[in-house]
């Protein structure tokens, strides 16, 4: 398009003549009129067209980022050990489920548990636990914290159950326990630890009971202080016991749980 000089640009103005698509018209003419219009008509589209779009992304952002709202547990019954009886889940602030525990920790839900993240709080409104839901049936990692937001145990659930490892920690941060799962029941080797990181003591677990040796050791050194077979979850045949040199202290036999003394006759 050819450029114009300031002397045509200035006769423009004076004329109120418009230069447009290469053409020139007066705005006396219809095609200027109709030009003026339909670039009216095109600039109140555009408008409309924007609101509509954002007033439909200020519904939709909310929902899709943040969902339907928090889910949030809250123990309102517990048996004298401090196990729950009874868990309430709330969202948005209104009760969704109820879950009831008998003494054995078997459970049954009342209502439903949202898929996905669920969160328990204490009184103070610190973070307590996070567990994870998929079809009314805990899963994947689940996480509990002191009321400082220092982390106290992680377990694995596939399916509800226990399955894979578990650890616990102390205040400190620093590893308690270590255990492992299989179809919600112990499996493989129980380790607890003292504080200090030393092994404080470990038992075998098969099916859910304890079985073969289990051994203690002393507190700072890590030497073996006892050692006692398992059959059955029972304390099962000879257990030792030793000084922290090494040397040995006692020895106990047990039989079906019991202790058996030196004269033979269970006690």
């Amino acid at each position: 398009m050819k450029r114009l000089t300031p002397l045509e640009v200035k006769v423009m103005k004076q004329n109120k003549i418009i230069h447009y698509n290469g053409k020139l018209f007066t705005n006396t003419s219809n095609e200027v009129k109709w030009f003026s219009l339909r670039n009216h008509n095109r600039s109140c589209r555009f408008l409309t067209g924007l609101i509509g779009l954002v007033l439909v992304l200020i519904v939709l952002i909310p929902a899709v980022v943040l969902g339907e709202g928090e889910v949030i547990m809250k123990t309102t019954q517990k048996y004298p050990d401090g196990t729950p009886k009874e868990i309430i889940y709330y969202q948005d602030g209104k009760e969704i489920a109820k879950e009831l525990f008998d003494e054995k920790w078997n459970s049954t839900i009342e209502g439903k548990i949202p898929d996905g993240l669920v969160k328990g709080y204490y009184e103070g409104g610190k973070l307590k636990s996070e567990v994870n839901f998929k079809d009314g049936k805990l899963e994947v990692i689940s996480k509990r914290y002191s009321e400082n937001g220092e982390l106290r145990s992680e377990m694995n659930y596939k399916d509800g159950k226990k399955e894979g490892i578990g650890k616990g920690y102390y205040e400190s941060g620093k590893l308690k326990s270590e255990s492992n799962y299989k179809d919600g029941k112990s499996e493989g080797i129980y380790r607890e630890y003292h504080e200090i990181g030393k092994l404080a003591w470990e038992v075998n677990c098969k099916d859910g009971k304890v079985e073969g040796i289990s051994k203690g050791y002393y507190y700072e050194s890590g030497k073996l202080k006892w050692e006692v077979n398992y059959k059955d979850n029972k304390k099962e045949g000879i257990g030792k016991w030793y000084y922290e040199n090494g040397e040995l202290l006692s020895e106990r036999n047990y039989e079906n749980g019991e202790l058996i003394p030196q004269g033979g006759t269970k006690k």
